[in-house]
């Protein structure tokens, strides 16, 4: 291979590395913000400079993205107690009540047969998907397996993996992201587009400053992180093998890997971050003698 094609090579690498890591991280990010209340802390990380970098790695090719990149960078120019307020009052309003939600945030009503019902056998589909993996909710059969935070939950930890399966070079990662992409694909961008339109289309939904654009945004992100992973299957299969990989990632440069190594080390922060109603939107590793 001439010295212009490992270039090359050596840059796409560089470039998947960098996307793999900022979609692990907003992964995260979005099942923390619609997982649980929002705190001090979780605001201070939805309006870091992390989070700009990793928006704005799609804000060019997504229109909400880049609004939702324009809000948080507006968001954090504000007092961050009144941001947390706001913030904390709408989550409140659209994924607790004690009045009637704007929308479901679960997957069954938008799917199938469009039953409002709980606990129908879209959710059990989801419930299989989980197991498929080792997972289950960690509050099963009180908390429908369906809700969106649970779903980028299952996600973000997808994201996790194969953002460690490239980094080492394993000959598993295009097998890895496939199914990855069939979740994505058949399990989030199928609905979110929907509930987060009946969402701001609500009279809560109007009147909000950030969940909205939130939910807005996670749509749109599910449908962009579609095409990247089934790019990136494609351009890993198209590698010679594990070795030259390898040396591709080897000769990133400081600052190619810099990004990544940020928004990693951020990832696993978000990862350890603790908010009052987390525990209903949260995964576990499955009993194996659950069967």
């Amino acid at each position: 291979m001439s010295g212009r094609a490992q270039d090359s090579e050596r840059e796409e690498a560089a470039r998947i590395a960098t996307l793999l890591a900022a979609r692990a991280y907003l992964h995260e990010l979005l099942h923390k913000c619609l997982g649980g209340e929002p705190n001090a802390e979780l605001i201070a990380a939805l309006t870091s400079q992390n989070t700009l970098d990793a928006v704005a790695l799609y804000a060019e090719d997504d229109e909400s993205m880049a609004g939702l990149a324009a809000l948080l960078g507006q968001a954090a120019d504000l007092d961050a107690a009144s941001v947390l307020d706001r913030a904390h009052d709408e989550y409140t309003r659209i994924f607790e009540g004690p009045g009637a939600l704007p929308a479901p945030p679960y997957r069954a009503p938008y799917t199938g047969s469009h039953d409002a019902a709980l606990f129908q056998e879209a959710t059990l589909e989801v419930r299989r998907l989980y197991r498929t993996q080792g997972l289950r909710v960690r509050r099963e059969q009180a908390v429908p397996d369906d809700h969106v935070a649970l779903l980028l939950d299952y996600a973000a930890r997808g994201a996790a993996r194969l953002q460690e399966l490239f980094a080492s070079g394993d000959e598993c990662f295009a097998e890895a992201a496939r199914p990855q992409h069939q979740a994505i694909s058949g399990y989030l961008a199928d609905w979110l587009p929907e509930y987060a339109q009946l969402v701001r289309n609500s009279r809560v939904g109007q009147s909000a400053f950030l969940y909205p654009q939130l939910l807005e945004a996670a749509a749109a992100f599910s449908k962009v992180d579609c095409v990247f992973l089934s790019e990136a299957a494609g351009w890993f299969e198209q590698q010679e093998g594990k070795a030259e990989h390898l040396a591709a990632g080897s000769a990133a440069s400081d600052a190619e890997t810099e990004l990544p190594a940020r928004l990693s080390a951020a990832r696993a922060e978000l990862a350890l971050l603790r908010l009052r109603g987390l525990e209903d939107n949260e995964l576990t590793v499955l009993d194996r003698l659950e069967g």
